[in-house]
């Protein structure tokens, strides 16, 4: 300790000067463990954020793709329009580049290489075999077109699962960097440990800032990489300092944001019909369920309104499916129009809708389908040269506990009031009651 008496220096440099003798047995701890803290646990995180973003998401991005074109050339030949078509060939374009910067990305790594390659062959099979079904499709020759497509689902299949297989080896490897990860933080709290034995009440300090920063962030690098991996992709990592170390983390948020919105994406094209936009089958019944549950528990009403389109055939008959296509369009966003934002609009086939009200006891349901009944006579699709109106026949019931005793009890009851609607001669409005 310098003699503060007869010291020039002033009480902050003998501070400082105190201080810094003291933390000298810390210098050596410090710089082995600042070596481990960067070249085994940051530099890690980095290579799995480079990972994440050069080989996980290429990969995911190339499948949700694949899927897509799938879902435009099943538009094109279920419904005859140019624009599903464009859709698709323009997904093309975007699956061969991804195909390329695949490669390029994996080209390190010969065993991923070459199951990326052979994905890409299997695609170009797919690609030619999807010539195969617009030429067979054309010519309406059933056997060669189902043949057709059936090598189409198969290669298809194919691609999608080498992609699968080369995404599931990325994550191995990166489990392996978390690894190594891990136990380069187990040295570093080792060497902690060591300088606080040495440096006493100094180090306690010191310890307690390194928990609060740099352990705290690696914890939670640790904690968010784990759940990603078992598939939250909620989770987001709040790391502030130190700098490394909240780059790495920004990019992993990014990455976690990225797969979230093409997971989302990928849900929500399956909860919805591809015409209308309206819910389908599938998210009507679970609707359904959650509504039935709500009422026991909470006692929470709805009701459900069936609605059918008056003599739809003729539509399809006279003006051509695309006018038929137009007019489902046309009902589907009127009945959105007529009905609260809590309310859900479903289309569960052909020209069959359901709608579910939510907290609607008789006399409420009543208004709401005599308003949409209303609306839809109202309105008008052009078609060629003339103006096509349809009118829809609606039946509704008010779910009540004993309902779901017995499966669709309640869709039973609104159905049979739609046919009583359509026996008594169509667009009109029955209830259940």
């Amino acid at each position: 300790m310098l003699n503060t008496k007869h010291s020039t220096l002033s009480l902050r440099s003998n501070l400082l000067i105190s201080v810094s003798l003291a933390l000298l047995p810390l210098l050596f701890s410090a710089i082995a463990g600042y070596y481990f803290l960067n070249t085994m646990v940051i530099s890690a995180y980095q290579d799995v954020a480079e990972r994440q973003r050069n080989q996980i998401d290429p990969t995911h991005r190339l499948q949700i793709a694949m899927l897509q074109a799938e879902v435009y050339l099943e538009g094109y030949l279920a419904t005859g329009k140019p624009e599903n078509l464009l859709f698709y060939r323009s997904k093309l374009q975007e699956i061969e580049t991804g195909f390329v910067g695949l490669a390029e990305r994996l080209s390190s790594q010969s065993e991923l290489a070459i199951l990326a390659n052979k994905g890409h062959e299997d695609w170009r099979v797919v690609e030619q075999t999807v010539t195969d079904i617009l030429a067979t499709n054309d010519s309406h020759d059933e056997a060669s077109f189902v043949e057709a497509m059936s090598r189409f689902d198969s290669y298809q299949s194919s691609a999608i699962d080498k992609l699968g297989t080369v995404y599931n080896l990325v994550e191995d490897r990166l489990a392996d960097d978390y690894a190594d990860a891990a136990l380069g933080y187990e040295r570093s709290i080792w060497i902690a440990g060591i300088a606080a034995g040495v440096s006493l009440l100094l180090l306690i300090t010191g310890a307690t800032m390194f928990s609060r920063t740099i352990i705290s962030s690696i914890n939670k690098l640790v904690e968010g990489a784990e759940l990603f991996a078992k598939g939250d992709r909620d989770h987001m990592i709040e790391v502030h300092v130190p700098r490394e170390l909240y780059r790495v983390a920004e990019e992993f948020n990014k990455m976690i944001k990225v797969i979230q919105k093409s997971e989302n994406k990928l849900v929500d094209q399956a909860h919805r019909d591809q015409l209308t936009g309206l819910l389908n089958r599938f998210s009507f019944e679970e609707v359904m369920s959650e509504s039935f549950s709500r009422l026991n528990r909470l006692g929470e009403r709805f009701a459900l309104i069936a609605v059918d389109i008056d003599h739809f055939k003729k539509v399809n008959d006279n003006y051509g499916h695309g006018a038929g296509d137009s007019v489902l369009e046309m009902v589907a966003k009127t009945m959105q129009n007529s009905v609260r934002n809590i309310d859900k609009v479903f289309r569960c086939g052909g020209e069959e809708f359901f709608i579910l009200l939510s907290g609607a006891d008789e006399s409420s349901t009543a208004v709401t389908a005599e308003r949409i009944r209303k609306n839809i006579e109202n309105g008008s699709i052009a078609a060629d040269s003339y103006q096509v109106r349809v009118t829809v026949s609606l039946g509704y019931a008010v779910a009540s506990a004993a309902d779901e005793e017995y499966h669709q009890n309640l869709q039973k009851k609104a159905d049979a009031a739609l046919y009583r609607a359509k026996e008594f001669g169509r667009n009109r409005v029955i209830s259940a009651e």
